[in-house]
């Protein structure tokens, strides 16, 4: 596995068309256009709906299966490994098969998560269904998201970018409150939630069937994109290190927050409730997605280092709040590091993006979420390798040292960036 080169890469087969083959290939009314931005909008949603569900669960789970720490970070790595794998190995499939038999094979492996979750009686199960659950979420970081970006509006691309930053912490709000808010108060059964998400991915199914595809299949053969590598274009290196070290950061704090929301509010609030639990996560969730739309038009080369660095300051004051026992101040910091992360991811995208092609464009964006869910995992394992050794003291001073870590790489790079003379990076500074 490596990062492909413009200079070193092998040219693609005879029967690959050109870039502009591709476009023309692409153009679609304005009314198929946004019908399909809204199917691939709504299959990337209700994905990480999916996935958010379980988090005010995992407290419950924990109780009536008798989890440990370690146990539950390991909910957490299985769901991440999925995402991982996926995005390693699967990245690019849908330049082979196309983005809409791809999203299609997303809905069923979501489906199949979820009934995972219906009928869960163990922890092997358990696993199962996080590690199923990624599987889904990573193809939807590739296929869905590059699907939302070919059918952004012309004249508003940053609401492409928006959406594939934001998108997944929309699903994250709108299904970590949903299971809170139906199973704290007793309004449907844990299994009958869950078996109604299996029949929305039916509907989603429908949907996407009669969406538009936007890039030809075969534009690369399945033999090529099963090849592990990471597909990222030579001129969009360093400008990937700047928004994956920053994306890091925000997503290993979200991760720790989904395995670990439940614990959080009992310190916190001293509460156990769903409910709580809910609260916290979406403390960090909403402010997040709302951020992220509300900032998609301004200029990353001007506001993206003041967004990872108010980020990396509100996520310590997150902890240091926590520790000292002042609930009102914690919620704030929550709040602020949500909208600050938001921020930095919307506009870490929109930095990387700005000049990828559509053959490029699925390989680019899971390169980046691939950091993300690597950010996400590495930390989670390493909780649940030492969870019975040292204390959640413990654990939070490394989470403010990772993404301490992670702000100092982001913006060293950046400032690289921006005294470079390479055209694809200068480009990112021209007015």
């Amino acid at each position: 596995m490596g990062f492909s080169s413009a200079s070193k890469a092998r040219p693609f087969p005879q029967s690959a068309m050109s870039e502009v083959d591709l476009s023309r290939r692409a153009r679609i009314s304005d009314s198929r256009r946004s019908f399909t931005l809204f199917a691939a909008s709504l299959v990337l949603i209700c994905c990480f709906i999916f996935s958010s569900a379980p988090i005010p669960l995992i407290g419950v789970w924990a109780g009536e299966m008798g989890l440990t720490t370690a146990e539950v970070a390991m909910t957490v790595v299985s769901y991440f490994f999925g995402c991982i794998v996926t995005l390693v190995f699967f990245a690019r499939l849908s330049n082979a098969l196309g983005r809409r038999w791809v999203t299609l094979i997303t809905i069923g492996w979501a489906a199949v998560s979820c009934w995972c979750y219906a009928v869960m009686t163990d922890t092997t199960l358990f696993y199962i269904a996080r590690f199923t659950q990624g599987i889904a979420c990573g193809l939807a970081s590739s296929a869905a998201m590059s699907w939302i970006v070919d059918c952004s509006p012309k004249k508003h691309a940053w609401i492409g970018t928006a959406l594939t930053a934001g998108g997944p912490n929309v699903g994250l709000s709108i299904g970590t409150l949903l299971s809170g808010v139906l199973t704290a108060y007793g309004l449907v059964n844990i299994d009958v939630m869950f078996m109604s998400f299996v029949v929305i991915c039916v509907l989603l199914a429908a949907l996407v069937w009669k969406a538009e595809e936007t890039i030809p299949p075969g534009t690369e053969t399945l033999v090529e994109v099963l090849i592990p590598k990471v597909a990222l274009p030579g001129r969009l290196w360093r400008i990937f290190l700047v928004t994956g070290f920053a994306m890091l950061g925000t997503w290993g704090l979200g991760s720790f927050l989904q395995g670990f929301s439940a614990k959080l509010a009992e310190t916190a609030f001293g509460a156990t409730s769903t409910m709580y639990a809910a609260i916290v996560y979406m403390g960090l969730i909403v402010p997040n997605a709302a951020a992220g739309f509300l900032m998609g038009s301004l200029r990353p080369s001007r506001v993206f280092p003041i967004a990872v660095t108010c980020f990396t300051a509100a996520g310590a004051l997150l902890f240091l709040f926590l520790e000292t026992g002042h609930p009102s101040l914690f919620l704030t910091a929550l709040i602020a590091s949500g909208a600050c992360s938001g921020s930095t991811s919307t506009l870490g995208v929109k930095f990387l993006l700005q000049d990828s092609t559509l053959r490029e464009r699925a390989g680019v964006i899971a390169a980046l979420y691939l950091s993300c869910y690597v950010g996400s995992g590495i930390p989670n394992f390493v909780v649940s390798r030492l969870a019975a050794d040292v204390s959640m003291d413990a654990i939070y001073l490394g989470y403010i040292g990772w993404i301490t870590g992670t702000w100092l790489l982001s913006l060293v790079f950046f400032f690289i960036v921006k005294k470079s003379n390479r055209p694809a990076e200068r480009l990112r500074f021209s007015e």
